[in-house]
Parts: structure tokens; C-alpha cells; sequence
């Protein structure tokens, strides 16, 4: 009790110096405890008289421990006695209702101040530990347009931060405006911890009232330019593990998606792999074993619309059928993988009409077309066992069936068959009035 009040009016008499600035005697003692105070300078130390030393001393300077060696500064107790805010002889600032924080002086450190909390929870109540946390809840009064910007952490990390020094030219390894390691790091193995998520970031907007113009849950300036960055990656997502969950429209080069992926620009979608990229197609969101799926890939040029089974559990796609293909030269393969032609089908075509440009026959009718005789009609099918200009079976078999050409073919036969018709008529014509003046015709 007496220490206690001999520590009190040591303190009192420190602010009457401090205030008046009158020269009071610059030394204190109690017990084993000197309190000093310089008149020049005005400053005070407990535990240190070197008060205008360099480096340049504070106003409070406070040397020494307490009885059990390691802590300098306590500032008043709670009801369990603990510090409610005390300074620790290795720099640390612990607290009854503080985690510990730490200032690290050393260059070879990779941080200059850190944090630790190591709460333990062993009931199922409700419970939240936050390392950190920051409250700002501005009020903007009715009239104020321009109120400035509210921020609730802002952090620069920034090298060469104003240095016109031209020696600042070494190499970092590694520079984090931000990182964050979260997750399970039990050394212990018989441990088997279970937590139902885990979010590396949650934003969380508030818009219960009031209008906001432009809501951007994450934006990505495009920063300030001058220098060289050989790769930028806005979102570089390391891990091929990892989905991605959008529940709304995604627009790339568009700031007004239309659909659940929106791209606008001149090439498009750009998908490429080593065994050729591909997007598939289904119309399930199930679980089954087998899901029939669509699906299209890129090969060399080509692009192939397959059909297959696709495993929900796996991922993996069998019993792939191709069932069409457009190859580099524009040909189209319905049942073939490759084209030689503009439509090449391989299997039956069902049409309700088709319709085929192509020239006629008409020529067969003019006045110059050298019609041949049904005798050397005769002889070339004796010869060949075919028309004249028809192609032979063995023709059609190895080389198809030309429908345009086989078309007009067949006109011009139909066209020559009537101009024969026409020329047996009139030989008929000529003989029946032969008969009828000879009196022979019934």
C-alpha cells in the first residue's frame, strides 16, 4: 500500500513538472523503482535516466521488467486478474482481450507485424474468433454529394515507394498486396477434424435500402502503367481440382450478359487441348451411372459432333460415335470422318423434296444435234451393254451415282426415245397411205 502511494505522488509530482515546466528535482525513488525527469528536455523515464540520448527519446520511456522478467507495460487488470493491455519484454502486446501482436524489427523477417490466436472451443455454442476486426458505419448526411471514399482496410505494398534512389534494383522473389492460408494444418494424425466450408474470401453485400449505382463484389483496376509486366493474370487459378460456381450470366468482353456465358469478341470462344478441345452438351442435371451426352471437338481443322455415354461419378465419356464432321474444306460427313465432298452421307437420306441445280437436255431438239440411229443404238448396246452416254453398272458401282448428271442423262435418252417415236410415226403415217391407194387399209 505504501509503494502503491509513494508511486502515485511520484506520478503527480512528474505532471506538475510536464505542466508548469518548473525544474523539480529529476530524481524519484521508491523501493527499488527510479522514476526520472529531464528540465531541458521535458521527457520522463522509469527505470532510465538516458533522456536526450540518441536515437531520440520519447516523452515516456520505460525500461526494464516486472518480477517475472517479461513484461515492461501492463495498463490495469480485469476481474481474473489477467492484463487487460501489457507490453512484453520481446515486443509483444498481449491482453486479456487481444491476441498477441507482435513488431519485428529485424530485416531478415518477412513480416514487421503478426498476429496469433489460439482459441479453444470445446462446447457447441455458438462462437465466433475474428484475427481481425473493422467496423466503419459512416452516416452521410441529406445534402452531401462528394462525401469522399470510406474504407474499411486499405493496404499499400508498394517497392521503390517514392525513392528517386537508383540503387534500388534487387530481385524479390515474391511481392503479396494480400495472402491468405486458411484451411487444416494438423501435424497430429489421429486427428480428424470437420469443417462444413471453408471460404478463403466471402463478401457479403448490404443493399436493404437506398439505391447503389454500381455493385462490384470484386474489381480488378487496370492499375497504374509505366513499367513492364511480362505475364498479368486477373484470376490465376492454380489447382486443376477446383470448380468454379457462377449462379449468374458470365460475360466476357460484355458488361451485360445475356446469357449464363455471354463472349464478345473476334475469335470467340477459343478452345484448345492436346487432344483437341471440345464442348459438351447434355439436357440432365442427375446422378445416373450413364447420362446420354452431345459433345463437339477440334481436330486439325476439322470439327466433329460426337454422341457417347458420359459416367456422373468419373467424368469419363464411352461409347463415342461421331455422327457428323466439317473438315477444313468446307465438306460435310454424315456417317463417314472423311468427306470427299460438299455433303457426303454414308447411310440413307430421307427427303420430303430435293431440289438440284443443274443444266438439261434441251439440246437433243435442236435443228443441228446429230440424233443416232436405232441401228447404231443396237450395235453399242450389243458392244457395251449399256446406252449410249449412260454409265455402266461397274461405272456406278466404284464411283456413285452422279444424281445431276444421271438426271439429265436420262432426259436426253427420254428426249432421243421421242424424236425416235416422232420418225416411226411418220414411216407409219406414210405406209397406211400407201395401203389406203392401193385399197388394201380396212
Amino acid at each position: 500500500m505504501r509503494t502503491s502511494l509513494v508511486t502515485m505522488l511520484s506520478i503527480a509530482f512528474i505532471l506538475l513538472f510536464l505542466i508548469t515546466g518548473v525544474a523539480l528535482s529529476q530524481t524519484w525513488t521508491a523501493g527499488t523503482s527510479t522514476l526520472y525527469a529531464d528540465p531541458t528536455t521535458t521527457n520522463v523515464g522509469i527505470g532510465t535516466s538516458d533522456l536526450d540520448g540518441s536515437p531520440a527519446i520519447g516523452k515516456l520511456t520505460i525500461k526494464g521488467t516486472t518480477n517475472d522478467g517479461t513484461t515492461n507495460i501492463i495498463v490495469g487488470r480485469d476481474s481474473d486478474e489477467s492484463n487487460v493491455f501489457s507490453v512484453n519484454s520481446d515486443g509483444k502486446i498481449t491482453g486479456s482481450a487481444l491476441s498477441t501482436v507482435e513488431y519485428i524489427t529485424n530485416d531478415t523477417n518477412e513480416v514487421q507485424i503478426s498476429s496469433s490466436m489460439f482459441p479453444i472451443t470445446s462446447s457447441s455454442n455458438t462462437s465466433y474468433h475474428a484475427g481481425g476486426y473493422h467496423v466503419i458505419r459512416p452516416v452521410i448526411n441529406t445534402g452531401a454529394t462528394q462525401a469522399g471514399h470510406e474504407m474499411g482496410i486499405y493496404t499499400e505494398v508498394l517497392r521503390n515507394n517514392y525513392n528517386s534512389s537508383a540503387d534500388e534494383n534487387g530481385t524479390l522473389v515474391s511481392l503479396y498486396g494480400q495472402q491468405l492460408i486458411y484451411g487444416h494444418n494438423n501435424t497430429n494424425t489421429s486427428a480428424i477434424p470437420i469443417t462444413t466450408n471453408i471460404y478463403g474470401m466471402r463478401l457479403y453485400p448490404y443493399y436493404k435500402a437506398g439505391t447503389i449505382a454500381n455493385c462490384y463484389d470484386l474489381f480488378i483496376a487496370s492499375g497504374a502503367t509505366g513499367g513492364t509486366i511480362t505475364n498479368r493474370y486477373a484470376i490465376y487459378q492454380q489447382s486443376s481440382a477446383a470448380n468454379n460456381y457462377f449462379a449468374g450470366n458470365v460475360g466476357i468482353g460484355t458488361t451485360s450478359p445475356r446469357t449464363k456465358l455471354d463472349v464478345i469478341d473476334s475469335y470467340g470462344i477459343y478452345n484448345r487441348s492436346s487432344s483437341g478441345g471440345g464442348i459438351f452438351f447434355d439436357d440432365t442435371d442427375v446422378t445416373d451411372s450413364d447420362i446420354p451426352i452431345s459433345y463437339i471437338k477440334g481436330d486439325n481443322g476439322t470439327l466433329r459432333f460426337f454422341r457417347a455415354n458420359r459416367n456422373a461419378s468419373t467424368g469419363l465419356t464411352t461409347g463415342s460415335i461421331e455422327s457428323l464432321c466439317i473438315d477444313s474444306s468446307g465438306n460435310v460427313g454424315i456417317g463417314t470422318t472423311t468427306p470427299d465432298y460438299k455433303v457426303d452421307v454414308l447411310g440413307t437420306i430421307r427427303a420430303q423434296e430435293v431440289k438440284v441445280a443443274s443444266g438439261w437436255s434441251d439440246f437433243v431438239f435442236d435443228d443441228n444435234y446429230n440424233l443416232p440411229s436405232l441401228t447404231q443404238v443396237e450395235s453399242y448396246i450389243e458392244e457395251n451393254k449399256h446406252l449410249p452416254d449412260i454409265p455402266s453398272a461397274k461405272e456406278i458401282q466404284e464411283g456413285g451415282l452422279s444424281m445431276a448428271e444421271m438426271m439429265a442423262k436420262q432426259m436426253q435418252k427420254i428426249e432421243e426415245l421421242t424424236l425416235y417415236v416422232i420418225e416411226q410415226n411418220k414411216k407409219i403415217e406414210k405406209l397406211e397411205n400407201k395401203l389406203a391407194q392401193l385399197g388394201m387399209q380396212e
